[in-house]
């Protein structure tokens, strides 16, 4: 179920501009690690289980680091709500937190009813998504590192 949902695997993803939590803004270009992107799509801040997805990818987000991979956010909040989480959150938050409050970046990504996690290559291509339909389905870390190993080993060939 989780392939046929949203954006298929291999597609070539389109670029989007959004605020941060700081009121900067950011495009595709600028949040890719040497290696990629894992690009989270939560609702927002007010969510108990989003909340749980961030400080899980604020814990993950170290290790992804160390494999050359960034990490962000895109959330139906608007940058002073990020802001505000941020300035809140028990463990400090090392990545952009997306404000997307008209949904227009989850709707191009489809990415509109679920939690989505994607993991895209240095050339925009998604090479792996995880849907999260209710709260119970986040990827841990090994699985996000795995499908990292996974991309990297298919570039490679």
């Amino acid at each position: 179920m989780t392939q046929e949902y949203g954006l298929p695997i291999g597609e070539s993803l389109p670029s989007f501009s959004a605020k941060d939590d700081e009121n900067q803004l950011h495009q595709l270009d600028d949040l890719m690690g040497e290696n990629g992107l894992v690009l989270a799509f939560v609702y927002g801040t007010w969510c108990a289980t989003c909340v749980e997805a961030l400080h899980a990818l604020t814990r993950y987000a170290p290790q992804l680091k160390k494999e050359g991979i960034n990490v962000a956010a895109v959330l139906i909040d608007d940058p002073a709500d990020l802001h505000n989480f941020k300035a809140s959150s028990p463990r400090p938050v090392q990545f952009p937190l997306l404000a997307d409050k008209d949904e227009s970046i989850h709707n191009i990504y489809k990415a509109d009813s679920s939690k989505v996690y994607m993991v895209i290559d240095r050339d925009y291509v998604l090479r792996h998504k995880f849907i999260d339909f209710d709260g119970t389905q986040k990827p841990n870390l090994p699985t996000l590192l795995g499908a990292i190993k996974e991309m990297n080993t298919a570039k490679e060939n």
